[in-house]
């Protein structure tokens, strides 16, 4: 009687095994991430940048902590005008020719997310703002006469942070702050950091924002003790980060 030989057959049985072995363990694994999910939300980026940069001005991030994610620019107009690091998601200045107050009011594009798994899109709008109408830096003022002088300027946008009265306490010069009206700066459209209006004890009513359409970072409205209402936001559209009111006890209308 001849024998069979299966050799080759069970060898194949022992490296099917080890191979569902091998995944098994991969999935009972608590600390295997392969399959695990990234939480992420797609959001529109709007914001706002001075006429003529420098090629590779680094313009803003789209995404914070874009761990894990891949970017993408799926459209721009005009076209070349942008590029997307695909890794972090920060959006650069490809040709500062097309950053011209005079050539284009503003730069549009779309851009996509993915984990691999799951993606989105969603739209960048890059307003060009002329360099004449800039006031470049940051802005502190803490009495009548500074907020006339600063409006006669007619300054639509501030590339800084806005601070109207005291705005924190350790601040120096700032302790008898004597601020009735703030319609001097009605020009105003943008901020480019955060906006603060602290401890103005004589003012009553925020009314000049009207123009006032983004601001970049937060918007606190605290410790004003007569203020009665601050209805003078009335086109604002995009506050970046945290908007806050505390402590203004007359306070009657929002």
């Amino acid at each position: 009687m001849r024998t069979k030989h299966y050799h080759g057959f069970y060898l194949l049985l022992f490296i099917f095994a080890v191979s569902l072995n091998s995944c098994a363990k991969k999935d009972d694994d608590p600390d295997s991430t392969a399959d695990d999910p990234i939480n992420f939300t797609v959001e529109d980026y709007t914001t706002s940048i001075t006429e003529n940069p420098e090629n590779g001005f680094l313009i803003g991030s789209v995404l914070e902590n874009p761990s894990g994610l891949s970017f993408n620019l799926v459209e721009e107009s005009p076209e070349g005008a942008l590029t997307l690091n695909s890794d972090t998601g920060e959006l650069t200045v490809l040709n500062s020719l097309d950053f011209d107050y005079e050539e284009f009011l503003e730069i549009t594009a779309s851009f996509s997310i993915s984990d691999g798994n799951n993606s989105g899109t969603a739209s960048i709008t890059i307003t060009i703002l002329d360099k004449d109408d800039v006031f470049n830096g940051d802005v502190i003022l803490t009495s009548q006469q500074q907020i006339e002088t600063f409006g006669e300027n007619k300054y639509r946008h501030i590339s800084g942070f806005l601070v109207i009265g005291r705005g924190h306490s350790g601040q120096e010069g700032s302790a008898n702050v004597t601020i009735v009206d703030l319609s001097p700066l009605e020009d105003l459209q943008s901020v480019g950091g955060k906006m603060n209006i602290r401890e103005n004890h004589s003012l009553e009513s925020i009314v000049g924002f009207e123009n006032l359409k983004s601001i970049t970072n937060s918007l606190f409205i605290e410790k004003n003790g007569v203020l009665i209402n601050i209805q003078g936001f009335s086109n604002l559209r995009t506050i970046g980060y945290t908007f806050g009111i505390s402590h203004n006890y007359n306070l009657l209308t929002i």
